[in-house]
């Protein structure tokens, strides 16, 4: 299983608003799904930067398909263009 988490504007702390995230940060990290760069619980600054997402239609969440999975925001990117992850699994 995997997963991915997202954050408009990554910070040190989950907006009140988002309290919620940290459990499901939690189960994420207990299951092994992600992880965070210093290898604790994850924080909203360890999501994937989706600020410049912005409300094109021809921008999404993409994963690096040639890369090792590191569970972690690194294994995914913004696209700049109608670019989209074929959905293969991480080699």
């Amino acid at each position: 299983m995997d997963a991915v988490a997202l954050n408009e504007a990554p910070a040190k702390t989950w907006k009140p608003a988002q309290e919620h995230f940290t459990a499901i940060m939690a189960e994420m990290y207990g299951g092994g799904m992600w992880k965070s760069a210093d290898g604790q619980k994850p924080l909203p600054s360890d999501a994937v930067d989706a600020s410049k997402i912005g409300i094109s239609l021809y921008k999404s969440v993409s994963r690096h398909e040639s890369r090792e999975n590191t569970h972690s925001a690194a294994d995914w990117y913004i696209t700049a263009d109608n670019g989209a992850s074929p959905g293969e699994m991480n080699r």
